[in-house]
C-alpha cells in the first residue's frame, strides 16, 4: 500500500514527462523515424530548505518507511488544486490511450483548461485541450500521457490534489545536508511507479 507523502512543502519541485520513444535512422537516405511506446511517466525533483525540526523528522521518518525505492507513495504537484464541482466520471469501462469518455460534470461548461491535472486510477494525468462540457454534463478529456490500465466505468476524475504513485530513483535519497546554524535540507528525486 502507497504511504502518503508528510505535510512538509518543498521550497521547488520540477515535474517532467519522461517520454517512451524509439527512433531508427536510415543508413541508405538519412530519414529518421520515432515510434511512441507505451510506458510515458512523470519524474520529479523536491528541494527542501531550511527545514524545521520537525519537518526534518517528519521526512526522515517517511524515507526510512519507504526502504529506499522498493516503497511506494503518493505525490502531488503544489500547483494542481483546480476545484470543479460536481466533478466527473468515467463514462464507460476498457477506455484506453489519451481520451476518457466522461460525464457527470455541469452541463454546457468549460470545466477545466489545457494544462490542468487531473487524476483517474492513481494516475496522474495533464489535459492537453481545454475540456467544454455538452448540454449533458459530457466531455472527452484529451491528456498526457496514455492510460497505463482501464480505469472502470464510473470512477472518479480528480481535480484537486490529485496524485501519482511514486517511488525514489534509488536508494541513497535520504541525503540530509546540516549548516552549521542546524538548518537542514534535502533535495529527492522520484519517478512514477508502474508496477503497482
Amino acid at each position: 500500500m502507497p504511504l502518503n507523502f508528510p505535510n512538509v512543502v518543498p521550497s521547488s519541485e520540477s515535474w517532467r514527462l519522461i517520454a517512451n520513444t524509439q527512433s531508427f535512422t536510415s543508413d541508405l537516405n538519412g530519414i529518421t523515424q520515432t515510434t511512441e511506446l507505451p510506458g510515458a511517466r512523470w519524474s520529479a525533483s523536491l528541494t527542501f530548505t531550511r527545514l524545521n525540526a520537525s519537518e526534518v523528522k517528519a521526512l526522515r521518518g517517511f524515507l526510512t518507511a519507504l526502504r529506499g525505492k522498493a516503497g511506494r507513495f503518493y505525490l502531488s504537484p503544489n500547483d494542481s488544486g483546480v476545484v470543479v464541482s460536481p466533478a466527473g466520471l468515467v463514462a464507460g469501462g476498457s477506455q484506453t490511450g489519451d481520451t476518457l469518455d466522461t460525464d457527470g460534470w455541469s452541463a454546457s461548461s468549460a470545466v477545466l483548461q489545457a494544462g490542468d491535472w487531473i487524476g483517474v486510477n492513481d494516475e496522474l494525468k495533464m489535459l492537453s485541450s481545454d475540456a467544454t462540457t455538452d448540454g449533458t454534463g459530457a466531455v472527452t478529456l484529451e491528456f498526457s500521457p496514455n492510460l497505463h490500465s482501464a480505469p472502470a466505468d464510473n470512477a472518479a476524475i480528480t481535480t484537486n490534489r490529485p496524485t501519482a504513485i511514486m517511488r525514489l530513483v534509488d536508494d541513497s535519497q535520504a541525503q540530509f545536508q546540516l549548516s552549521q546554524a542546524n538548518v537542514y535540507s534535502v533535495t529527492l528525486e522520484c519517478i512514477e511507479a508502474l508496477d503497482v
